[in-house]
């Protein structure tokens, strides 16, 4: 018969062993490992028992979450977790890459929490949205830079807020296996593009044509614009980068080049029928005919000379997506001089197409109304990610190229490649401004 003392250890014994075999399989690791070295009794023959019930596989992991997560810095010789595996490994740092290369997750404290911490526990008026939950999702991103520890981690909140980093005993062993994922995939996306023949081309075909054609100081500017154009392609992809991160909502409102086809619009748009009641409408008709025969032509600058009332935006429009589709161009602009007409056109054209397709047509000028001046909107607007924009002058062109700016590129710089602008009422700009003049000494 078992004596009460050793019934009431064999009883402490199921209840610990319970509990941390609950929280374990339940995936808190850390707080098992916490029980075992703190909680449980010191005994070998119960840890013997108890890693027989967890197994191998568990008592290792239990071992590396309390020592390299927990409490690394101090020594775990002695403690249960390390007992449970027969002893401390040989070499600390080479069982620990091992673990680390093989394991799919790991608990650990985050280093500069108690700094921040209250920015997200205390509920206020200014916090209230920074208050973080056990299963929120946390970026982990390389301070390679860091002037403490070049192997620093650190840990972001799903708005950018810094959690705090990682402990450099886990860094230490985290960041190599980043650094070779990160420079494998940037090396293999750079290799890719210096290895395409198709883009070197178009670089040196552009080049050449300039060269060809251009003269002083026009061949200068041409170059100048062409370096800009390739500086807003970088300046445009790390701006939207950044934003998506730091905002994954408003990532979802972007169509990312994704429009619908340009068949489908041209079947949308010619099944509108217009009225032939009289002489205007006829002539109307034979000026929109006239568009969409010469939209086959080849890509150039074309005039389109038109009464008011001569029906220039619709047949400019017929033309513009026959020519669109004809060369594979991928967003039509609506360049208007006025706001005060901008938004008559942008509604006449909005009204064929929100039948099928909604939220095609982009206006970016100053005069929008509150109903159309949406947060997706604003988000398009960013680099004018929409089939259809209508816009001032200023907006592609004059902003685009003014020496004023200096060397910060127009965001929307490389949206007005591969596209058919359609001017309405074109002015006469004086060679002079169009380019930078050398200042007489």
């Amino acid at each position: 018969m078992l004596h009460p003392k050793r019934l009431a250890e064999i009883l402490s014994f199921l209840v610990k062993a319970a509990r941390i075999l609950s929280y374990y399989k339940s995936g808190v690791t850390f707080k098992s490992a916490l029980w075992i070295n703190h909680d449980f009794v010191n005994d070998i023959g119960y840890l013997t028992l108890l890693g027989n019930m967890l197994g191998p596989s568990a008592c290792r992991e239990l071992f590396f979450e309390y020592a390299l997560g927990v409490y690394g810095d101090r020594d775990i010789s002695k403690t249960n977790t390390a007992r449970l595996i027969g002893g401390m490994p040989a070499d600390m740092n080479e069982a620990a890459r091992q673990w680390f290369n093989q394991a799919d997750s790991f608990s650990t404290r985050v280093v500069g929490f108690g700094f921040r911490k209250y920015r997200f526990t205390r509920p206020g008026p200014d916090t209230d949205s920074l208050t973080i939950s056990a299963d929120d999702p946390v970026f982990v991103v390389r301070e390679p830079q860091n002037n403490h520890d070049s192997n620093a981690v650190s840990l972001l909140w799903k708005n950018g807020e810094k959690l705090g980093y990682l402990r450099r005993n886990i860094a230490v062993h985290i960041a190599p296996l980043m650094d070779q994922e990160i420079d494998k995939s940037i090396l293999d996306r750079i290799s890719e593009l210096i290895q395409s023949e198709k883009k070197n081309d178009q670089l040196r075909k552009i080049v050449s044509l300039i060269h060809e054609y251009c003269s002083d100081p026009v061949r200068s500017f041409s170059i100048g614009l062409l370096v800009r154009f390739l500086f807003s392609c970088l300046v445009d992809a790390d701006r939207l980068s950044t934003a998506d991160f730091e905002n994954p909502q408003g990532a979802q409102l972007r169509y990312l080049g994704k429009y619908p086809d340009w068949q489908n619009l041209i079947d949308c748009f010619e099944q509108i029928s217009f009225e032939n009641k009289n002489e205007v409408d006829q002539t109307r008709q034979e000026i929109s005919s006239s568009c969409r025969q010469r939209a086959n032509d080849v890509l150039g600058l074309y005039y389109l000379t038109v009464p008011t009332g001569g029906g220039k935006t619709f047949s400019s429009l017929r033309f513009a997506l026959h020519h669109a589709k004809k060369h594979n161009l991928e967003r039509i602009i609506y360049v208007i001089p006025y706001t005060s007409i901008i938004d008559q056109n942008a509604s006449n054209v909005a009204k064929i197409f929100n039948v099928v397709f909604n939220q095609i047509v982009l206006e970016h000028h100053s005069n929008l109304v509150f109903e159309k001046d949406t947060w997706r909107n604003r988000i398009l607007s960013e680099n004018w990610d929409a089939p259809f924009v209508f816009c001032t002058a200023t907006q592609p062109l004059l902003h685009g190229v003014d020496p004023s700016k200096g060397a910060v590129p127009y965001p929307n710089a490389l949206e007005i490649v591969d596209f058919p602008p359609l001017f309405d009422a074109l002015k006469r700009v004086e060679v002079q401004t169009t380019y930078p003049r050398t200042p007489d000494l």
